[in-house]
């Protein structure tokens, strides 16, 4: 018989506790850098920072498998190929530059701010670009609302620049000669 399992995460997404329903909530403790001992209770498939945890391991398989991070060692499973001197940084197997408490690393290869990352996720969604743009353009046209003059005479200027260019260059008096095949 299958049940329902309420995950409840924090503002970085790790699973902090489980709700079932007629079971006590069961708390999920993490290390700095993701690990949670086997006692720690229910294991899902999401983990620390949200990342999809192996069953079988217990790794983070981060970047869809680029690389794969194991919390017990507080490391990258073998070396970036940003490093040592891309993005990646000095150590090619160390996980956020040694500050996982500020940063996450959801594809393996550069650490992110954890705005940054919130920021990745919010504009990923479609609804949010196109209410952006849409404020935009609102702003722009209470800025100028004269907007619509603007952008005719723009275009009037730009069909004079064109007229007077192809008068240059056609000359009626210009007497073209006839080749004969």
């Amino acid at each position: 018989m299958s049940s329902t399992t309420l995950l409840a995460t924090d503002q970085q997404r790790s699973v902090v506790n489980t709700l079932k329903a007629n079971h006590p909530p069961q708390p999920i403790a993490y290390s700095p850098y993701g690990h949670c001992p086997a006692i720690c209770g229910f294991f899902s498939l999401l983990g620390f920072n949200g990342e999809l945890r192996d069953p079988v391991t217990g790794h983070y398989l981060l970047g869809k498998g680029y690389r794969a991070f194991i919390p017990a060692l507080m490391r990258f499973n073998r070396p970036d190929n940003l490093s040592p001197f891309d993005e990646g940084g000095l150590n090619p197997y160390a996980y956020c530059f040694g500050d996982p408490t500020n940063l996450q690393d959801p594809n393996g290869r550069s650490p992110i701010g954890h705005w940054r990352a919130i920021t990745r996720r919010l504009m990923a969604t479609t609804d949010f670009k196109s209410r952006i743009a849409e404020l935009q353009a609102t702003r722009l046209i209470a800025e100028q609302p004269n907007l619509s003059a603007l952008i005719k005479l723009k275009h009037q200027k730009i069909f004079e620049e064109l007229h007077a260019n192809a008068q240059k260059t056609y000359n009626p008096n210009t007497k073209v000669q006839k080749l004969e095949l």
